[in-house]
């Protein structure tokens, strides 16, 4: 609500999550400064979607994770499926030695690419 040449809002969420809980912390910590932050982060996102500013009526924002965020449970489950995988191509030639049967080393790489363009989800 604009007023007295100003722009005035209440703020009011949970803590039920990390998120809210870390966000929470900070505005808390901020004290009276909140309102410095609010617009700095507000404007740098209505720079990334323009369209806000031109809509009309009622706006609504749904937050969704990227196709490519994953959690860590699903990562460890790929690296162990990626595991299991070269595992499976390997066949056992006695108790002592073991021999990569299937295994080139294109496939092997293509692996570790893979495992390796995960890496930045850490």
């Amino acid at each position: 609500m604009f007023k007295d040449g100003k722009y005035r809002y209440s703020l009011g969420f949970g803590g039920n999550t990390e998120k809210e809980r870390r966000v929470g912390e900070l505005l808390e910590r901020l004290g009276n400064r909140k309102s410095s932050l609010i617009v700095d982060v507000l404007s740098e996102y209505i720079d990334k979607h323009p369209e806000l500013e031109n809509a009309h009526g009622k706006i609504e924002i749904k937050i969704t994770a990227s196709p490519s965020a994953h959690s860590k449970e699903k990562i460890e489950q790929m690296v162990r499926e990626l595991v299991a995988e070269t595992i499976a191509n390997m066949q056992i030639t006695d108790n002592t030695q073991t021999a990569a049967n299937s295994i080139d080393a294109d496939s092997l790489d293509k692996n570790i690419a893979i495992m390796l363009d995960n890496l930045d989800q850490f």
